[in-house]
């Protein structure tokens, strides 16, 4: 639509009377400078979607809006509630997860004390046990198929030691698979019970 068509009908509606659309009535000038194309279109009313429609229309709603406040008291109640329950957690949350830290804290400390002559001796077989596992690594493709072999017996050895099906099921699936001799199954059995006691 040519510019000046559009300003003569926004001025129409904006100054108009009636809450309905109108069209402009369109000058001599205007009539000679537009073309006949745009001559046509000009005789249709142009729908504009802020005319009010006598029921309210977007207009009225977005004046109810701004008198209204209702989004800048929105943001103040969503400030107010984050702050308040900032406040709650930190009164009533924060001691009681700092006791539950320091009681980790103390629990969780590993425990040498505690370790006799016996329980170091486990631990030197543990590693002489894990070292006898790696040795399948230094024949390439040999030292797997041993490992099918090795399984079982390395199962056996953690149920013994440390009776804990977790322990020796672990143990086993680390044998039986290929290329996971490496871990110290052995040690990691013995390292929990006997340094963090509370585990």
């Amino acid at each position: 639509m040519h510019p000046l068509l559009l300003l003569t009908t926004s001025s129409a509606i904006v100054g108009g009377s009636s809450p309905r659309l109108r069209t402009a009535a369109v000058s001599p000038v205007l009539r000679t400078a537009v073309p006949p194309v745009l001559r046509r279109t000009a005789r249709a009313p142009a729908p504009v979607a802020l005319a009010d429609d006598g029921g309210g229309g977007l207009l009225a709603t977005l004046e109810s809006f701004q008198s209204s406040h209702a989004l800048l008291i929105s943001i103040l109640v969503a400030i107010g509630t984050r702050y308040i329950i900032s406040e709650v957690r930190y009164r009533f949350e924060k001691p009681v997860m700092d006791e539950l830290g320091n009681r980790v804290a103390t629990e969780l400390k590993p425990d040498t004390d505690r370790i006799d002559g016996l329980a170091w001796a486990k631990l030197a077989g543990c590693v002489a046990l894990d070292l006898a596992g790696d040795a399948s690594e230094l024949v390439p493709v040999l030292g797997e198929l041993t490992d099918v072999a090795f399984a079982p017996a390395e199962a056996g050895l953690l149920w013994a030691l440390f009776k804990s099906p977790l322990v020796s099921g672990f143990g086993f699936l680390e044998e039986i698979l290929p290329f996971t001799d490496v871990v110290p199954t052995f040690c990691i059995g013995w390292g929990p019970p006997k340094l963090l006691p509370a585990t």
